[in-house]
């Protein structure tokens, strides 16, 4: 099963994501964590914050987790990312 989640580091993201994991770890699955910023924010920075944020988790070995963070609005990327799934 693939599983896209959107995240912006809120406490309700982080919530989304344990709870999308610990589903996931049930029967496998993979995870696609989206954090999208601003033309004005620093993406690379943000990417090295997001992945350092998906290393500290502990998950199960059926359960893959890859991670990008793009530039543009969130509803129309996530709709983007939808749609490529």
């Amino acid at each position: 099963m693939k599983y896209l989640i959107p995240f912006d580091f809120s406490s309700v993201s982080i919530n989304a994501l344990n709870q999308t994991i610990d589903f996931a770890s049930h029967d496998g699955g993979d995870l696609q964590i989206v954090h999208i910023v601003s033309e004005n924010e620093d993406v690379y920075a943000k990417n090295l914050l997001l992945k350092e944020y998906i290393n500290s988790l502990s998950f199960p070995s059926n359960v893959v987790i890859s991670c990008q963070v793009s530039v543009g609005e969130v509803y129309w990327s996530s709709s983007l990312y939808r749609s490529q799934s």
